[in-house]
């Protein structure tokens, strides 16, 4: 199954702790920063991609976990 696949492959998906952490304090600091996603929910999104924060700061750059404007 492909829950079967990601979870025993999920170096390839998500990133440890401590680079998520590191990713998401350069998030919280950025002028792109929005909480309100899709103009409806109290979370923390961008504001160029339209990623929630939270998600996108989690997985590695192959599965386009990358900040749009170069940062991290």
């Amino acid at each position: 199954s492909i829950t079967g696949f990601i979870l025993k492959n999920k170096n390839m998906f998500i990133v440890d702790k401590a680079t998520q952490k590191k990713r998401l304090a350069i998030c919280k600091k950025c002028d792109k920063r929005s909480n309100k996603f899709l103009g409806l929910f109290n979370y923390d999104s961008c504001s160029l991609c339209k990623c929630l924060l939270k998600a996108k700061t989690s997985v590695t750059k192959e599965f386009d976990g990358k900040c749009p404007l170069g940062k991290w």
